[in-house]
């Protein structure tokens, strides 16, 4: 009888190892199968790579992860182009609002105030000896590094963007402190292009005329700032 129970007990205990086993394996197998329904080319190939489930769900995280890091990287190249479209459509006075502005600036991680906008637009000197004395590839990057000085001076301080308008122009957005006075604003902006004058001069190999447009309060209007920056270039800074 003792033989017989213990048999038994035995029977009792693989079937039930059977059905918790089965029980566990069904929710992993549909979610494999989930992924396979649901996934790239890549995370299927996986699946004969692996030895089981669990291992291919391993595998299926890992790609995930490298698949989100390599969209990051896309959105993070992108962000350049995105910014000197969005400020390239605000200066020109292009059909877009507040909501909208403010939904790309902080998708593409600048951070403006509510008021007190000035434009600075910057030309370079003797172009047509720039486009003689320099190839296309060694232009853009002297443009790339003015767009950068420029940025630097400007966020030393206050906030701002730096974007290519025209290939002899660039453009800087200035966005100053809400508390400040309009003569104050006036005062910094002049010291900004002076210093931009300063840095271009020892940094590179040629030198801009700089106009500066008048202040405005709400950034819709810098289109305005900008056309007064552009005829401004005529007296030279």
């Amino acid at each position: 009888i003792i033989i017989m129970l213990t048999i038994l007990y035995i029977i009792i205990s693989l079937f039930l190892s059977f059905l918790i086993s089965t029980g566990m394996y069904k929710p992993v197998e549909k979610l494999v199968n989930q992924i396979l329904n649901t996934s790239g080319n890549s995370i299927n190939e996986n699946k004969s790579k692996v030895k089981n489930e669990y291992d291919f769900i391993g595998h299926a995280y890992n790609d995930v992860i490298v698949e989100n890091k390599n969209m990051q990287y896309v959105m993070n190249s992108l962000k350049p182009m995105m910014k000197e479209k969005l400020f390239m459509n605000i200066i020109m006075g292009k059909d877009i609002n507040q909501q909208e502005i403010s939904e790309r600036l902080d998708f593409i991680g600048i951070n403006f105030g509510t008021s007190n906008f000035i434009v600075i637009a910057m030309q370079i000197d003797g172009y047509n000896e720039f486009l003689m004395n320099y190839n296309e590839v060694d232009r853009n990057l002297y443009k790339i590094k003015l767009i950068s000085i420029v940025e630097d001076i400007i966020r030393s301080q206050h906030r701002g963007v730096c974007i290519e308008m025209e290939s002899d122009k660039v453009v800087a957005i200035v966005n100053f402190k809400d508390e400040m006075a309009l003569f104050e604003v006036k005062e910094e902006s002049v010291k900004i292009a002076s210093k931009i004058n300063e840095e271009v001069k020892k940094e590179l190999p040629f030198t801009v005329t700089i106009g500066i447009g008048r202040m405005y309060k709400d950034i819709l209007n810098i289109k305005q700032s900008y056309k007064e920056a552009i005829n401004a270039l005529k007296y030279k800074i």
